[in-house]
């Protein structure tokens, strides 16, 4: 075991408050720009149960302040993600918890329910104005399904007097660049904030060239502005540590642990999780992931999820 006592001056406030646990690893749309979407993530635990997933929370309660209940996958194929809403939120009210969906197949129900739950943050993923453009990278999306979805939220936002932020994204490419204004105004709904993302191309090829053109703002994260292993610890549908979001497995010559397995000092004492944070801030990207994604290479961006 990579493990080593906290380093000096470290204690349990120094902990991480942000938390990202992935609850699908899966998609049921093939967006081009997506590990999930291309289906490339390979993982044999795709589902987090309820059961194990309140073993997760029992253990980062007392620190967490914000969780990202998706990293790879969408978060509403979980038929327990309502469930695991309410239970943050009934457990520690004051922790706050993020969604990101594109969408899809809900209904109105589902949605007040989920925002009734207790969420605090959700972002509706509509890449477009119309279902011409949108489709081009949702790839086997409704645009009025992700529409609705929206309004949806901004009705229960509304009707249960929720203070849940709503955000309506759509992902900066060359079919979306110029219907900013557009997007802007079929996202209009009452508590909704409407915004253009700039785009991630790591990881993927040479793919992500249909998206852009010399208009578009692409993202290029660096290492030296890494605090990824200091500030958040992202946790797999197994339970497994992965060094951030961008991973769709975990870091290759690097073991992070498990949450199932070890307590969460354990996990963030690990020599492992050390090493690593120790050569990023160095500059020396100790994995292809982070030199394709933060490491400056020619066709650097993010393996981020889009």
């Amino acid at each position: 075991m990579s493990n080593r006592p906290l380093p000096q001056g470290t204690t349990a406030r120094s902990l991480p408050q942000l938390y990202q646990i992935e609850i699908f690893a899966g998609c049921n749309l093939r967006c081009p720009l997506c590990h999930a979407g291309r289906e490339e993530i390979g993982r044999e635990t795709k589902f987090l149960t309820l059961d194990r997933f309140k073993i997760i929370f029992g253990k980062i309660e007392p620190y967490a302040e914000l969780i990202y209940l998706h990293i790879w996958g969408e978060p509403t194929l979980n038929k327990h993600l309502i469930d695991m809403v309410e239970y943050i939120h009934k457990q520690k009210p004051s922790c706050k918890t993020n969604v990101s969906t594109h969408g899809n197949g809900l209904s109105k129900d589902y949605m007040r329910r989920l925002i009734g739950a207790g969420l605090s943050q959700l972002i509706v993923s509509i890449d477009g104005a119309n279902q011409a453009t949108y489709e081009k990278y949702r790839v086997g999306g409704r645009f009025d399904q992700a529409l609705s979805t929206l309004r949806w939220a901004s009705e229960a936002k509304t009707e249960l007097n929720s203070p849940i932020a709503i955000t309506a994204q759509c992902i900066q490419m060359k079919q979306t660049i110029d219907e900013a204004e557009s997007f802007r105004k079929v996202a209009d709904f009452p508590g909704v904030s409407a915004g253009m993302k700039p785009l991630y191309i790591g990881g993927y090829g040479m793919d992500y060239q249909d998206f852009i053109d010399e208009r578009v703002e692409i993202q290029h994260p660096t290492l030296a502005g890494c605090t990824a292993l200091s500030d958040v610890i992202a946790i797999q549908t197994d339970g497994s540590i992965i060094p951030c979001c961008l991973y769709p497995q975990q870091a290759e010559g690097f073991d992070l642990g498990n949450i199932f397995e070890e307590s969460l000092e354990e996990l963030f004492a690990r020599r492992d999780r050390w090493e690593m944070e120790r050569r990023i801030h160095a500059g020396d990207a100790p994995t292809r992931v982070c030199a394709n994604a933060c490491g400056g290479c020619a066709s650097s961006g993010s393996a981020g999820r889009v």
